[in-house]
């Protein structure tokens, strides 16, 4: 199924933004610890595909995966913080066809870098853009487990995935977090002239800020 769909090109100037926001995260966590929180995080991730491939739309299935990362929190004042995560996690999507489901998988390290607001109780709300990078993939069939290759030639995946973060959820004064999150994935992975494919992603994440100068 995914033979057909063949990957844009990354280039030096889709990875400055990149590296730059793995400065950004570094420095961040370098500094969370004197200045605000630091914590970790693991959870579920629903991921699914959005198309405009009537077929693909048809036929694909959410795909249960997983998600583990590191968070930081640095207060920016009248209940605002900058709240980047780093977070490797899966992605994909099942197509479901001939009577039986190809599985489609991602392993990507991705900088969600968001701004939220917490009020009272300790619930926050937020989002900012994401910086996704494909590490592997692979396409699982009835005749077993296809690696699929990451690079810039036609008919390998694309290693670069821009989206937007959002999230939601309640941080409590014991340092224990509860969030939801949403990636909008905003990157065509196609470059099948015509054809729209972008990863989408659900998550549920339970997590624990050490303690640090900042509530």
């Amino acid at each position: 199924m995914l033979n057909a769909i063949h990957i844009l090109t990354p280039n030096t100037l889709i990875m400055k933004p990149f590296l730059t926001a793995v400065a950004i995260v570094v420095l961040t966590v370098g500094t969370a610890r004197a200045q605000g929180r630091f914590g970790i995080l693991a959870g579920l991730n629903v991921a699914h595909i959005s198309s405009n491939d009537d077929d693909i739309n048809s036929d694909k299935q959410a795909m249960p995966s997983w998600r583990l990362g590191l968070v930081t929190q640095l207060p920016m004042g009248m209940g605002w913080a900058f709240q980047p995560q780093v977070l490797l996690q899966g992605k994909g999507t099942g197509i479901a066809h001939q009577g039986h489901t190809d599985k489609t998988r991602f392993t990507s390290l991705d900088l969600p870098l968001a701004f939220v607001y917490q009020g009272a109780g300790g619930f926050y709300l937020g989002g900012g853009p994401n910086l996704g990078f494909n590490l592997a993939a692979s396409e699982k069939a009835d005749d077993g487990v296809e690696k699929l290759e990451l690079g810039s030639k036609p008919g390998q995946l694309n290693r670069f995935d821009f989206g937007v973060d959002l999230r939601a959820g309640v941080r409590l004064k014991t340092g224990l977090t509860v969030g939801l999150n949403y990636l909008k994935g905003l990157s065509n992975i196609s470059n099948t002239p015509g054809l729209t494919w972008n990863n989408n992603v659900w998550g549920l994440s339970v997590g624990y800020f050490l303690p640090g100068k900042s509530k």
